[in-house]
């Protein structure tokens, strides 16, 4: 069993010097909005903050732009430019600097580029640690949030044959988590099939002097528990602070499973009715379309639960069969997501569909 220690955790605010005593491998990124005329600063901060992969998106690079100008010492480049084909010919493009001394390759069969999703996945590689995926990822505002989440799932899917591996999800996916919408709800149903959890907690973005801040940048994990420290780096260079994460090294020796169960030794019942009666409902009682009204009660008393028994993180020892694929798996997490829409909403369309992934779900173990 373990989890992010609350000492380690901090505030999530630190300098971009602060990461150079950071132990393990930290792991930045930051939308630049052009790179090459900031290369100066990219530099300063790669030097400074001795990060062992640092990644930036929107790069806007093209053909003119040979490898030369942009490589750095101490790191070999990786670079995914957006193809000037799909339409857009200024903006998006990635780019990522890893240290030399690193095993580390750019996975190509993992690499999208479409009009919804830019992807660049490199595959890290740890004596005895299993296979540690980092998918640098920039989706443009205002593309299609549900085919994005498509191309994700399927990219996912598509890493490897081991159902053990680690994901890890860093770029600008410009949803802004601070947000309740569709899309938002989307995004956070997406993370939670494939229990991938979010380490940014700040905002990460201003538009503007009077902007609240929005949460569009984010680190995504499934090994949560194995980053010591994340947050933010704030910088006046762009309209976009540089976020990281600080991967411990330690070896995992056996094949696990990463679980996730709520604390409830820590829940005083008193507080936590106390907690639910201060709190306002009435958006949801004003709300006439019930779905939508469950859907908004659900995240609300989720949010209250979390504050009196936190989720926490366990590894389980797997001894899983050769037929138990990531696709098998996959295929049996939508069918208990269909199971459970059927009963909640009692629809018959959701029953004969949620029937169908059973019935496919039981000819996939078959084969």
């Amino acid at each position: 069993m373990a989890q992010l220690d609350d000492e380690n955790e901090g505030d999530g605010i630190l300098t971009v010097s602060d990461l150079k005593s950071n132990k393990g491998i930290t792991i930045i990124h930051w939308n630049t909005r052009s790179l090459y005329p900031k290369l100066e600063e990219i530099v300063q901060i790669n030097d400074n903050s001795q990060a062992d992969v640092c990644i930036y998106t929107e790069s806007w690079l093209t053909d003119c732009i040979p490898d030369g100008m942009i490589e750095l010492d101490g790191y070999n480049l990786f670079r995914h430019d957006r193809d000037t084909t799909l339409g857009k010919q200024r903006g998006g493009g990635i780019v990522a600097y890893a240290k030399k001394h690193l095993d580390i390759i750019k996975h190509e069969k993992a690499c999208v580029m479409t009009g919804q999703v830019e992807v660049m996945t490199l595959k890290l590689n740890l004596k005895q640690v299993r296979e540690i995926y980092i998918m640098a990822v920039y989706r443009p505002p205002g593309s299609n949030v549900k085919e994005f989440i498509q191309i994700m799932e399927n990219t996912i899917l598509g890493l490897s044959d081991r159902v053990n591996i680690e994901v890890n999800l860093v770029g600008d996916v410009n949803i802004d988590l601070k947000k309740r919408n569709p899309n938002v709800k989307a995004y956070k149903d997406f993370l939670k099939r494939y229990d991938l959890c979010n380490m940014i907690k700040h905002e990460t973005h201003y538009n503007g002097p009077v902007s609240d801040g929005s949460i569009i940048d984010h680190f995504v994990t499934n090994n949560p528990d194995l980053y010591q420290q994340a947050g933010i780096c704030p910088t006046d260079e762009s309209d976009h602070y540089i976020i990281f994460a600080s991967r411990k090294k330690f070896k995992v020796e056996t094949e696990t499973r990463l679980l996730r169960a709520r604390r409830y030794k820590s829940l005083v019942e008193e507080k936590f009715v106390e907690d639910l009666d201060k709190h306002s409902w009435d958006h949801i009682l004003d709300c006439h379309d019930p779905s939508e009204a469950w859907d908004m009660f659900v995240e609300d008393f989720n949010e209250i639960l979390d504050r009196h028994a936190p989720w926490k993180w366990m590894h389980v020892s797997v001894d899983l069969p050769d037929w138990a694929t990531r696709e098998f798996l996959s295929i049996c997490r939508t069918r208990d997501h269909l199971k459970q829409k059927a009963i909640r909403i009692k629809n018959g369309h959701d029953i004969v569909t949620a029937r169908r992934a059973r019935i496919r779900a039981r000819s996939s173990k078959e084969t």
